[in-house]
């Protein structure tokens, strides 16, 4: 059983007291925070005013509010709160409706308690997850803010035309927001900067390559100024841009050049896995997508050739549970790695807090492309999971009902 048991508060609502008592007992052992009610209607008064509820089990046939009607009440309130169905006899129209109000899960009654564990268990390894993930993105939110403080950076379309600075590039150029719309890099690389030189960098950066070197650079009022440079394409699913993260060529920052090396090749490799695991998502979302049409097309047959046609599907569906794992392992696997990362580089910028510290305004924009992409890749990789479990037990129930046929 998942470690996190402590933490966990259940709210059984189930009108069978005999049921209801011996589903207590045994998750007693397990839990310490369990919370009964005998009907839907008090099920949801307690639901209502209890916000440390973690996971709901209920029975569908009740007094007073079954348990659809509470499951559409909860999900006025909350739409990710885990809901486990149990019921005697399975109805393919309440089956519908229950997926349709994203139900975590079906059991038969008699409860198998043993599977009641193992769900329930699932589900709570699926909170600490999404715990995990929060702390990870704070610690990638603080590593951002560090090499945003620490770095000259400004972005660029294929055109030349610059899109983005931060404070310290808006600094040093002496542009400003309104000015930088309609500003081109070739307003603020030097004229001295061989033409085929910046040709040979454009060539090499298209090529998804990592361009480094120094430059010279000349501000809105023509003063001079060089920057140690990395340029390299960022991708998103809809457009391309290419950003230049850069440091001020000085005997201090030169002496700093492995901390900003490895800096910035971990953001090249972190954008590259990002946009790959963002495709896997997308592709995956699609498949998911396309059994649920199969689902829909078919919801007006009779049960029983839906269940013929479920089975036809089972080979998919296990390759669907593969690449899940696939993905979910890699992602994992990567944040892991950027945790050790990021605790390597906040621990050296610490060092120059000084230089920091006058480096006070931090590029919003930034932060919120970083927070909308996690964002994003939270909300796909939540989503997936849920169909994904409703398929599992959809194929559950039948193979259930096929055994006691």
């Amino acid at each position: 059983m998942n470690s996190q048991l402590d933490e966990i508060t259940i709210l059984l609502v189930e009108d069978n007291k005999k049921d209801r008592e011996l589903i207590v007992k045994t998750l007693s052992k397990y839990f310490k925070n369990i919370i009964e009610a005998e009907d839907g209607k008090i099920g949801f008064e307690i639901f209502k005013n209890n916000k440390n509820i973690d996971i709901i089990i209920s029975d569908i046939n009740m007094p007073n509010l079954d348990g659809i009607d509470l499951l559409k009440l909860v999900r006025m309130s909350s739409l990710s709160i885990p809901f486990i169905i149990t019921t005697a006899q399975i109805d393919s129209e309440v089956l519908m409706k229950a997926i349709d109000l994203n139900v975590s899960s079906f059991l038969l009654k008699p409860i198998n308690l043993t599977k009641l564990l193992e769900k329930i268990d699932i589900l709570c390894e699926k909170r600490h997850i999404k715990n995990k993930l929060k702390l990870k993105q704070n610690e990638i939110k603080h590593y951002i803010e560090a090499v945003n403080k620490v770095s000259l950076i400004f972005k660029m379309t294929a055109d030349g035309s610059i899109t983005y600075m931060n404070e310290s590039m808006k600094l040093i150029s002496k542009y400003n927001d309104n000015e930088i719309s309609n500003l081109n890099f070739d307003q603020i690389i030097h004229p001295d900067i061989p033409k085929k030189y910046i040709e040979d960098t454009w060539t090499k950066i298209k090529s998804n390559e990592l361009w480094h070197g120094n430059t010279k650079f000349v501000s809105k009022d023509k003063e001079v100024f060089y920057l140690n440079n990395t340029i390299f394409k960022i991708k998103d699913l809809s457009k391309e841009e290419y950003i230049t993260i850069a440091f001020l060529n000085t005997k201090e920052n030169l002496e700093k050049r492995d901390f900003h090396k490895k800096v910035l090749l971990n953001i090249k490799e972190a954008n590259k896995k990002e946009y790959e695991f963002k495709k896997e998502i997308i592709n995956l979302k699609q498949k998911i997508q396309d059994y649920e049409k199969f689902i829909e097309e078919k919801s007006d047959e009779s049960f029983d050739k839906l269940q013929i046609k479920v089975y036809s599907k089972e080979k998919q569906i296990k390759l669907l549970e593969k690449e899940k794992i696939k993905l979910e392992s890699k992602y994992e696997s990567m944040l892991i790695t950027k945790r050790n990362e990021v605790k390597v580089h906040i621990d050296t910028a610490h060092k120059y807090k000084v230089e920091i510290d006058k480096q006070k305004e931090d590029t919003k924009e930034v932060k919120k492309e970083i927070d909308a992409t996690h964002k994003k890749i939270l909300t796909l990789l939540d989503d997936i999971t849920k169909k994904d479990k409703t398929i599992k037990d959809l194929r559950f129930i039948i193979k259930e009902m096929d055994n006691k046929s």
